[in-house]
C-alpha cells in the first residue's frame, strides 16, 4: 500500500479543520504562528490548561458516579493529568513550578502534594500509600488432629480509596481553578509577545504563512465547502 505524506503546512490546516474551525476563512486571514519560539510555550500552556479542565470535569463526575471501577479510574486519571503539568515533558514544552504557581497561596500547597504524592506513589509507582494498602495473612486451621493431612493459606487483603475525602475534593478544586488563573496570566504576556513579532514580518513573510487558499481547497475536495455560482 501506497503511503503518501503530506507537508508540514498541510498538516496544519487538517488540524483546524479536524477541530471543526474551517469557519475561520470566512472572517479571517489565518496565518501559521508556530514559528516563533514562544508560540510552543504557548501551545504548552493551552496543553496544560486543558489538562486542568479535564481534571474537573473528573472530579464533578467523581460526585454521581457509584461504581468502584469508574471511580478509581477518575481517580487515577486526575492524579496523572495534574502530575503531568509539573514534571518534565520534553525540550522547550513549559512545566509548571509550584513555588512559583502557589507562592502567594501556601495554603494550596498541601492539597497540591496530596495530588503529587497520589500521582508518583500510587499511580506510577507501587509504594505504601493511604489510597492502597493491603497485607498478607497466614491461615492456619484449628484443632488438628495428630497425623492427618490438612490445608493452610497464605492469604493477601487490600483495601482502595475509590475517591477523596469531601474536604480533600473542594481544595482540588480551589487548586485547579487558581492553577488556570495564573496559566491564564502566563499566556496573556506571551500573546503580546507572539503579536509584536506577527506584526514585525512583512508582507511576503505573512503570505508563506497565510493558510487560507489551503484550507479552502482542502475543505472544499473533502466536501466541507460547497461553492455556488451567483447570476
Amino acid at each position: 500500500m501506497t503511503v503518501f505524506m503530506t507537508n508540514e503546512k498541510e498538516k496544519k490546516a487538517r488540524l483546524i479543520i479536524e477541530a471543526g474551525n474551517l469557519g475561520w476563512i470566512n472572517e479571517y486571514e489565518v496565518f501559521d504562528a508556530s514559528s516563533h519560539k514562544q508560540s510552543k510555550i504557548f501551545l504548552g500552556y493551552f496543553f496544560i490548561e486543558q489538562d486542568l479542565k479535564l481534571c474537573q470535569e473528573y472530579l464533578h463526575l467523581l460526585e454521581i458516579t457509584e461504581s468502584a471501577s469508574i471511580r478509581t479510574s477518575l481517580v487515577n486519571s486526575i492524579a496523572t493529568l495534574y502530575g503531568k503539568c509539573f514534571t518534565n515533558a520534553g525540550v522547550g514544552i513549559p512545566i509548571l513550578n509550584a513555588k512559583n504557581i502557589f507562592k502567594n497561596s501556601e495554603n494550596l500547597i498541601q492539597t497540591h502534594e496530596i495530588l503529587m504524592d497520589l500521582r508518583h506513589k500510587h499511580v506510577a509507582h507501587r509504594y505504601e500509600h493511604s489510597f492502597e494498602w493491603g497485607n498478607t495473612f497466614y491461615l492456619f486451621p484449628k484443632n488438628i488432629k495428630p497425623n492427618t493431612e490438612f490445608k493452610y493459606y497464605l492469604k493477601c487483603v487490600s483495601n482502595k480509596k475509590t475517591s477523596f475525602s469531601t474536604q480533600v475534593y473542594f481544595d482540588i478544586e480551589e487548586v485547579l481553578s487558581h492553577i488556570q488563573i495564573a496559566i491564564r496570566e502566563k499566556m496573556k504576556k506571551l500573546f503580546v509577545t507572539i503579536d509584536e513579532y506577527m506584526r514585525s514580518l512583512n508582507r511576503e513573510e505573512l503570505e508563506k504563512l497565510l493558510m487560507n487558499d489551503l484550507l479552502h481547497n482542502i475543505g472544499k475536495s473533502n466536501g466541507l465547502i460547497v461553492e455556488s455560482n451567483n447570476f
